[in-house]
């Protein structure tokens, strides 16, 4: 009987524990506001809003004709 007891009582003690401990978990998780960086401008362009159909920030590089070659067929 005293074993019984005290097997209950372990039982309790790691029942509570882990119930306190999803409980914080979960409100950590509540309160991460999943934080990431992006590349977006902050502040608006007004050249965005003229309409002369350049786009904002391209890179003629970037748009050259010529396929990009490996390292190793130059």
């Amino acid at each position: 009987m005293i074993f019984l007891s005290a097997f209950t009582g372990i039982v309790s003690v790691v029942l509570l524990l882990m119930i306190c401990v999803i409980g914080v978990l979960l409100w950590c998780l509540s309160r991460h506001k999943g934080e990431y960086v992006t590349n977006e401008q902050e502040d608006k362009d007004e050249d965005a809003d003229s309409g002369d159909g350049d786009s904002v920030g391209s890179d003629e590089a970037l748009q050259s004709e010529e396929p990009l070659k490996a390292k190793e067929e130059e």
